[in-house]
């Protein structure tokens, strides 16, 4: 039951944020395996905790980014997507780590489950949420993923 209302808190959330829609990219992840950045939410608030203990946090004069990534696995073997790698990164160098990850169509997930398998052949699209808040008015223009800086440009 905590996670079909997660999952209507998540799909809400979406629907009233802003979004940053990002140009058409396609980045590697490991050998034949590539992301591409989807766009970014953002909110003013977010709801986190074990499900006895959720708590709702509210970013003052900051926004929680959260990615819609896709991510392909083009090799014949089960991989493992470990989003620990994945940072934001803001203007003045400050890295912004995930703590929510949440796959697509998937009801019964666990959110603190940073690690997640994809199956071969497969692409999944997965939404993280970054922690603490970006800064309000500031554009997403670079992240880290596993070690690699990678540059981002908005739509226009």
């Amino acid at each position: 039951m905590r996670h079909l209302i997660f999952s209507l808190l998540v799909f809400i959330s979406f629907s009233n944020a802003s979004a940053q829609k990002i140009e058409n990219n396609n980045f590697s992840y490991e050998e034949d395996v590539t992301f591409t950045i989807k766009r970014f939410n953002n909110s003013k608030t977010t709801q986190y905790g074990n499900g006895t203990d959720n708590r709702v946090y509210i970013a003052q004069g900051a926004r929680f980014k959260t990615a819609w990534i896709e991510i392909s696995n083009n090799t014949k073997e089960d991989k493992e997507i470990n989003f620990e790698t994945f940072y934001l990164i803001d203007s003045q160098g400050k890295k912004y780590h995930v703590h929510i990850v949440v796959q697509s169509g998937k009801m019964g997930t666990t959110v603190e489950r940073y690690k997640q398998q994809l199956k071969a052949g497969k692409e999944r699209l997965f939404f993280a949420e970054f922690w603490p808040p970006y800064p309000k008015n500031e554009k997403i223009e670079s992240m880290e993923v596993n070690g690699k800086i990678i540059k981002l440009k908005e739509v226009e």
